[in-house]
């Protein structure tokens, strides 16, 4: 009889085996490169009164005035701020 531990372990390396069969996933063994990652824009994101509004909430949490002050020339160049 497997531990529970065991079992549960199982059980998600077969769903993991399942989801790559379908293509769902990939190589989990892969690392990315985060050099090779694009640039990521969230202007064209912030397309609402609410997204603009909760954005520097969520970026406050972080703590760090670098990832403010990108931020904050996100909301600059969000679609009705231009």
């Amino acid at each position: 009889m497997l531990s529970r531990q065991a079992e549960r372990l199982a059980l998600e390396r077969s769903a993991i085996s399942i989801l790559a069969d379908l293509g769902v996933v990939g190589d989990m063994s892969r690392r990315i490169n985060v050099e090779h990652l694009p640039n990521f824009d969230a202007a064209p994101y912030l397309d609402s009164e609410a997204a603009i509004a909760g954005y520097p909430t969520d970026i406050l949490e972080a703590n760090d005035a670098s990832l403010l002050a990108a931020a904050l020339g996100d909301i600059a160049r969000a679609p009705g701020n231009g």
